[in-house]
């Protein structure tokens, strides 16, 4: 079988070792209607109730406000007929990711073990962990729990990410420069893919039989087009168009789709007001009335 990749237009690899990399973007203080957006003013609209958690959350980890809405926004599911409320029972249907910031069993129980975070702190107060600093099997049900309280998901997502994104900077992956939009972008990768999925894929060693199947999970139906998991597998066995089988480069092809669902679904500027504009005071003219 010939071997190619989605007919989609693709991204160049250009991060370490034939990784990709998230670029440094043009304006991105820029809103998507074109406005100035100011870095101190937050936008939630309908999700206003939350902003006192992402404040928190930006305050721990030196992660953005703006980054963190932006993040949970691309992860929890909305609540139907809400225009767009985030549902803090979101679960997955292919992992054990549950919350608004959707944290895996995995992720919530490296938090509960990391000296420092606020979760740590509560299952240590609870007397959940044992001597050695981890999470007693005993008490694995009571921590995972907690991942439908809003500002814990909130909290513990923030500081998972930016764990994340540190790790995958001291091995050299991510740049330490980064403005708040590409920082965003790399700690949702961290996030989705968790630190050893986002290692392979920013430096282009992700396996193709892993890369099938994480597309499989993420990209199920996308079928109108033509990169959805169902539709590649049809063209792989040669049942579309009367084509023979093609063989999908599937380590290629889930790498540019996952760079270019994050760079779509993590936009920061988006949960920014526009920036307030002075109105340019006049000289006002002498009123003063001389008396004689």
């Amino acid at each position: 079988m010939r071997r190619e990749t989605a007919s989609a237009p693709q991204a160049p690899h250009t991060g370490p070792a034939g990784g990709f990399s998230f670029d440094r973007t043009q304006g991105e203080a820029i809103s998507v209607d074109g406005l100035q957006t100011d870095p101190s003013r937050l936008k939630l609209g309908v999700n206003q109730a939350y902003e006192g958690a992402i404040l928190q959350a930006a305050e721990r980890t030196g992660l953005s406000a703006a980054a963190i809405a932006s993040i949970i926004d691309a992860e929890a599911t909305k609540i139907k007929g809400s225009n767009g409320v985030w549902n803090p029972n979101s679960r997955s249907k292919t992992s054990s990711a549950v919350g608004l910031t959707q944290c895996t069993e995995a992720a919530w129980q490296e938090m509960a073990e990391t000296k420092g975070s606020l979760l740590h702190g509560i299952a240590d107060k609870n007397g959940w962990l044992d001597k050695h600093g981890k999470l007693q099997e005993t008490h694995f049900i009571d921590a995972m729990a907690l991942r439908v309280d809003p500002y814990l998901s909130i909290v513990t997502g923030a500081e998972y990410d930016a764990k994340a994104l540190r790790q995958l900077q001291a091995e050299g992956l991510v740049p330490t420069e980064l403005d708040d939009t590409q920082r965003a972008r790399y700690a949702y990768l961290a996030h989705h893919e968790g630190v050893g999925g986002a290692a392979q894929l920013l430096t282009g060693t992700l396996h193709r039989d892993r890369a099938r199947s994480l597309y499989a999970a993420n990209f199920p139906g996308e079928t109108k087009d033509h990169t959805g998991f169902s539709q590649l597998a049809r063209i792989e066995r040669g049942e579309t168009n009367g084509r023979p089988g093609i063989e999908v480069a599937w380590e290629e092809t889930y790498a540019d789709r996952i760079k270019a669902y994050t760079e779509s679904k993590i936009r920061p500027a988006a949960f920014l007001e526009p920036a307030l504009t002075v109105a340019k005071t006049l000289p006002q003219p002498d009123l003063a009335v001389s008396v004689r």
